[in-house]
């Protein structure tokens, strides 16, 4: 087992670097567009965003997901590259399909989404960028099931760099506006596109599964749904929020911080761990190696976690461009890390009922949930604002997990270690509750107080017992060979070398 996490590991840190470097990118540019744009200007870009999530949902219907499951299915083995082209096709089909309907419904849909016409050229653009990033889900999603990190990287990085370019080009040298965004993402997206194209057609034979594809289409159904009440989840606070375009500027700026976490960390950690959790299905030792997994990835995730919400004051003044009323983003970023940690700890839970294929439990919880959403945004928001929809958001997400967790255990029950995550939250909870009352001390002061606050979090989980024999052996053989800066090079060549080698 722990060779398993040593991969993992390994690839974590390598899949981690496309999320980061897309992230560094966004915090590269937010400064930039929070000047340029204004927070009012900030409230439109919230609702587009909100809208690109919705037309990648319903336009992907979860495909990528089916192909996960069935790629190392024995049924499937022999087929992969004819079930690769297949799913290809059949999302390209449905793509451009939807784009069309969308197309002659542009105006209605301005209207419903901003209660006005004028927002429709916009929303094509963002139609366009939302059919482009799904073409890119299956060879993305071929290259982690392959376990080829290498080019997975490159390829983002070209998409990444062609993004950047663009979008400061259109923005600041063609004065385009708020599309510019959105231009340099679909300038992007056609770059990975062209880098990965003669590895797409290496991976596939021109049959169509017909068959294959029904039962893809059959499994994806019920987490389409799921997917679509999870959007609901994630984009009510936006809609409840738009009356009020500035305010809403300022709230999304704190929620974008807050889950740069989930790209950095979660999102990271989940593109390696997938592949290998349908890998061990069919192992005696899984359950304990799922259990140490969540156990493992809310510990990485509540730890950075912890540091975004102590310096989050720092960090709003750092990205706000210089606009004032963006300081206040940091008051929503520790509900919205909260949040991020307990869809962590969902997505591990729900790993149960995957692997027995039963999946329409999770569309049934995840309507409850979406549906209870929307009723603590609609008591929340009139007495506390934004704070109110960060809240309901929270409060949303951690019964989501209870809810995955309990249909899970009754379908495959997994050992988790519920006193150890409980452990993390409340100690987290407590350091970043006694941070709050250092942000109006002397800037010096604060960053020093703040970084104690943030180093001592391990170690107070050493003295509550937090931390198995085992591990502390294993944190002690680490400390031994990472503590020398000069074979900080070495170590880490070697990391990768056992990751090619797996």
């Amino acid at each position: 087992m722990l060779s398993d996490f040593k991969s993992l590991f390994r690839q974590s840190i390598i899949y981690a670097l496309a999320p980061i470097l897309t992230k560094l990118m966004g915090f590269v540019l937010l400064p930039l567009f929070n000047k340029t744009f204004l927070p009012q200007g900030m409230g439109v870009v919230a609702l587009l965003d909100a809208t690109l999530q919705i037309a990648t949902v319903v336009i992907g219907f979860c495909l990528y997901s089916g192909f996960f499951r069935f790629y190392w299915d024995k049924e499937v083995q022999g087929h992969q590259k004819s079930l690769f082209y297949t799913i290809t096709v059949f999302q390209i089909f449905l793509a451009i399909v939807i784009y069309i309907i969308a197309f002659f419904n542009l105006t209605s849909i301005s209207n419903l989404i901003f209660n006005k016409s004028q927002y429709g050229w916009y929303l094509h653009i963002v139609l366009i960028s939302a059919l482009l990033q799904v073409i890119m889900y299956m060879p993305s999603t071929l290259m982690r099931l392959q376990e080829n990190p290498r080019l997975y990287v490159s390829a983002n990085a070209v998409q990444l760099l062609i993004t950047l370019l663009s979008t400061l080009y259109f923005i600041l040298y063609l004065k385009t506006g708020i599309e510019g965004i959105y231009y340099g993402q679909i300038a992007g997206c056609v770059a990975y596109l062209i880098a990965v194209f003669s590895y797409t057609l290496r991976n596939m034979t021109f049959t169509f599964e017909r068959k294959l594809l029904v039962e893809v289409i059959k499994f994806c159904f019920p987490i389409f749904l799921s997917a679509v009440a999870i959007l609901v989840l994630n984009i009510t606070d936006k809609f409840f929020l738009k009356s009020d375009l500035s305010g809403l500027g300022v709230y999304n700026q704190g929620y974008k911080l807050a889950n740069t976490l989930n790209m950095f960390i979660v999102t990271s950690i989940n593109f390696a761990i997938q592949p290998m959790i349908y890998k061990k299905m069919n192992e005696s030792d899984n359950t304990r190696f799922y259990a140490k997994l969540m156990t493992y990835e809310a510990y990485v995730t509540m730890f950075f976690g912890l540091a975004m919400m102590v310096f989050g004051l720092e960090i709003s003044k750092l990205l706000s461009g210089g606009v004032v009323e963006f300081y206040d983003a940091w008051q929503i970023m520790p509900y919205i890390i909260y949040a991020v940690v307990f869809g962590m700890m969902k997505d591990m839970a729900v790993t149960g009922l995957n692997i027995v294929k039963r999946t329409k439990s999770i569309m049934f919880i995840v309507i409850i949930i979406a549906l209870l959403n929307i009723v603590f945004n609609t008591l929340l928001i009139p007495y506390m604002g934004s704070h109110g929809a960060a809240l309901a958001k929270m409060i949303s997400t951690l019964l989501f997990f209870v809810f995955i967790l309990i249909a899970s255990q009754k379908a495959y029950y997994i050992p988790y270690e519920y006193s150890r995550l409980a452990q993390l939250l409340i100690v987290a909870g407590l350091l970043f509750g006694v941070s709050v009352f250092v942000n109006t001390w002397n800037p010096a002061w604060r960053i020093i107080i703040k970084t104690f606050i943030i180093c001592i979090f391990p170690f107070i989980l050493y003295v509550t017992r937090f931390y198995t024999p085992m591990e502390v052996q294993v944190i002690k053989s680490g400390w031994y060979k990472w503590k020398n800066p000069e074979m900080f090079s070495e170590n880490f060549k070697n990391l990768l070398k056992g990751n090619k080698n797996n």
